[in-house]
């Protein structure tokens, strides 16, 4: 299984969540120092809305999503943008249909 689905995978089992976007970036960082050598997802940018970051400050949520995704840290993914919702949080913004 590619790094992109493990993660999705795994963070669907920890949060359950209500949406969750999951973007490769990491073409765009070939050629950087940290990524040479590497195969597969080394920049994630994730986009996460869950009932089970209700009452969690940015840094708490943000601590859950690396937690559940640790297993991929030691596979070469090394840069990772979180943003963590709840539910009243992202239906008061442009929230896409689902």
């Amino acid at each position: 299984m590619r790094n992109k689905e493990m993660l999705v995978q795994v963070l669907w089992s920890a949060l359950w969540p209500r949406y969750l976007r999951v973007t490769d970036d990491s073409g765009r960082h070939r050629g950087h120092a940290g990524v040479q050598g590497l195969g597969g997802l080394t920049h994630a940018d994730i986009e996460i809305v869950s009932s089970d970051f209700v009452g969690e400050t940015p840094v708490q949520r943000q601590r859950r999503v690396l937690a559940a995704s640790r297993s991929l840290l030691s596979e070469g993914l090394h840069a990772v943008r979180i943003r963590a919702l709840t539910p009243d949080e992202w239906t008061h913004i442009d929230a896409p249909s689902v």
